[in-house]
């Protein structure tokens, strides 16, 4: 997997084979982050505005207080093929999870989809662009689900999925 994704190259002596590090694989790996990253920190910032603007009584609340921003938008690889960023939004646990998963919370801040309220549940996201299954549903704490990318009028991706 490392070969084909130019990250390594392989030479062999004998019956050893040699692994080199390739600076240009990790060069295009870096630039793919960035684009992951710009594409999260700007749903996540509409996100967390859209969560501001939801709750004239949190606002009130907060009367003269700075809400706290944290975020980690630097991105980090897990063991599992993913990246992870984390950030903390305003607002009670149950809001945040309904603008995450209700069907007419989705459009302000990540587009037209629909994610089935269950574990094996559908995920259509972008009007259908990417394509998951919700793989653990623990409301309001814990949603996860897989993340395929789909060209217009296809059925299948042309991008790998993880195994």
């Amino acid at each position: 997997m490392l070969k084909e994704a130019g990250i390594v190259r392989v030479s062999v002596e004998a019956q050893r084979r040699i692994y080199h590090l390739e600076l240009a694989g990790f060069i295009e790996l870096e630039l793919w982050l960035q684009n992951i990253k710009k594409f999260w920190s700007g749903r996540l910032n509409v996100l967390e505005n859209q969560l501001r603007k939801s709750s004239v009584k949190s606002r009130r609340r907060k009367n003269g207080h700075k809400t706290r921003r944290t975020s980690d938008l630097s991105g980090k690889f897990m063991r599992q093929p993913a990246v992870r960023f984390e950030r903390i939004l305003p607002g009670p646990i149950e809001r945040v999870w309904e603008f995450l998963t209700e069907t007419e919370r989705l459009p302000g801040w990540f587009g037209h989809g629909v994610i089935e309220h269950r574990a094996g549940g559908a995920v259509t996201l972008l009007d259908g662009h990417i394509r998951g299954v919700v793989t653990q549903w623990k409301p309001p704490r814990l949603l996860a689900y897989t993340w395929n990318v789909f060209s217009p009028g296809d059925e299948e991706t042309h991008y790998p999925n993880p195994t």
